[in-house]
């Protein structure tokens, strides 16, 4: 009999699903995508329903590539952070689900960020004030979508409304509950003020539970269609950003995990629930004893799309070739310099308002030099975040880095360069599901080693090059100075 443990991602565009065995091998994987809806500007939604049939499919074609002598012996789920679902009285979608990418409620977290209330909460919470959040989307709807909060007798997450479809109750994790914005990371209850300027009770939320919760059994309507899983022990598990240093292996702050995917997050795993006196990191919570901090960005791999194509003149290139044309250039862009705000940014400023500049233009700056200077821009964004986080925790000694930018070794190269550390770039494919099967191993008292990837010969390792970091401890002063100078300007309405 092969034992095998499943690990469950609900992705903002799509869920994958894999089994592993006992060492933590993959061996099997499936997954369903689904649509984004942007009905208009600031608006970025998902049909809940195709999330639950996405996760359900997948398990499916998972099921039917395994061989008789398999057997799934647990699963837990990971998800993406920050979505909201309003239910009625029975318990049927009002709303599609408001994804962390919406920024409806920009001006209502802008007023709650300069409100001593929301540094408490803040501090509390351990979720910056940000549009994401969905505390600042309940607020904005509480203020401007009164007629439609009447209506509504549960807020979830789609995590949450995943577990009522297959097993018919309301819980939610403690790690998705601690991205809120509404939950006390250190009592682990939902906090009064910040559902008090939500406009919520504790009747309206599901209830809090900790990652090894067990789950089920299936609901009738599921337990036919998954009857591969009738004896599968199913547990609550985590946030996606969370169980990606589980399943990295990045178990304290003397390492840390870098993704750039679409956007960016950097994060080290602690064993004290820290939040920053400067409200520039997130802290969410892993599981009973561990927690992650650390910094998610809008900046990343789509600035490189956006390059390509819009400044390209519809040049038809590809991603390797756009790197070899920043890696013709000098490190520091010969003076070009960038704030890669083109989105808004979340960590350090988390100013939805921020915006995109190139500054220092001179008359020999080709597009070589424009998309270098990008790419710099995000990894002094990354080196600022690094350094909130030494101040809390104490030095980093390495960075272990995944996402599609590790296909690009001039890109790895800069943030060598500009973080001045190690960057190991990471065998482990799909990171969080493989934390969440790691999780449903721990669920049947199987514990995972799971420090394997930090040690891994496998990893291929970029060293800082010392005549590059000498360009780069001069330019991130002028990065940061220049942003302090122009921030003011950002929110302004010609802007």
């Amino acid at each position: 009999m092969s034992e095998l443990y499943v690990g469950i991602d609900i992705g903002t565009s799509n869920t994958k699903v894999i089994a592993v065995n006992s060492q933590g091998e993959v061996q099997y994987a499936a997954s369903r995508g689904y649509p984004l809806h942007t009905p208009q500007d600031g608006y970025v939604e998902q049909d809940p329903e195709l999330v639950v049939e996405a996760a359900v499919e997948s398990l499916k074609e998972l099921a039917s590539m395994a061989q008789p002598q398999d057997r799934f012996v647990a699963a837990s789920f990971s998800s993406a952070m920050h979505s909201v679902l309003l239910l009625d009285e029975e318990n049927a979608p009002l709303t599609n689900v408001i994804t962390w990418a919406d920024t409806r409620s920009r001006d209502v977290a802008h007023a709650l960020k300069e409100m001593p209330e929301g540094y408490a909460i803040y501090r509390k919470t351990g979720t910056p004030i940000h549009p994401m959040t969905p505390f600042c989307k309940l607020a904005w709807l509480t203020r401007y979508e009164q007629e439609l909060m009447e209506k509504t007798r549960r807020v979830v997450s789609i995590k949450a409304y995943l577990f009522f479809k297959l097993f018919g109750e309301f819980v939610v994790d403690h790690s998705i509950a601690s991205a809120t914005g509404m939950f006390d990371i250190f009592s682990r209850t939902w906090d009064d003020l910040a559902l008090r300027y939500a406009g919520l009770a504790d009747h309206h939320l599901s209830r809090p539970v900790p990652a090894l919760y067990k789950l089920g059994p299936l609901t009738e309507r599921f337990a036919n269609e998954l009857a591969a899983y009738s004896a599968t022990v199913f547990c609550a598990g985590a946030s996606d950003g969370c169980l990606a240093n589980y399943g990295l292996g990045v178990m304290d702050s003397s390492h840390a995990a870098l993704t750039i995917g679409t956007s960016g997050a950097i994060r080290v795993t602690c064993a004290e629930p820290a939040t920053d006196p400067e409200s520039r990191l997130f802290t969410y919570i892993l599981d009973d004893q561990l927690y992650v901090t650390g910094g998610s960005m809008n900046s990343g791999g789509i600035l490189m799309q956006w390059f390509r194509d819009h400044m390209l003149d519809g040049e038809d290139a590809s991603f390797m070739q756009l790197m070899e044309k920043a890696g013709t250039v000098p490190a520091g862009s010969e003076g070009l310099i960038c704030l890669p705000y083109l989105l808004g940014e979340r960590a350090p400023h988390w100013n939805s308002y921020d915006k995109g500049v190139y500054f220092g233009v001179s008359y020999q700056h080709t597009q070589a030099h424009f998309l270098r200077a990008l790419m710099e821009g995000v990894a002094y964004n990354f080196l600022q975040i690094v350094e909130a986080m030494e101040e809390l925790f104490g030095p980093i000694g390495s960075i272990l880095a995944t996402g599609g930018f590790l296909k690009s070794p001039i890109w790895v190269q800069i943030l060598a360069d500009v973080l001045n550390k190690p960057v190991l770039s990471s065998t482990v494919g799909d990171a969080s599901a493989v934390g969440a099967a790691f999780m449903a191993m721990r669920a049947t008292g199987l514990e995972k080693n799971p420090s394997l990837s930090i040690t891994s010969d496998a990893n291929t390792r970029y060293t800082p090059n010392p005549a590059h970091r000498e360009v780069y401890t001069h330019g991130l002063p002028f990065f940061k100075s220049l942003y302090q100078k122009l921030q003011p300007a950002f929110s302004h309405p010609s802007s």
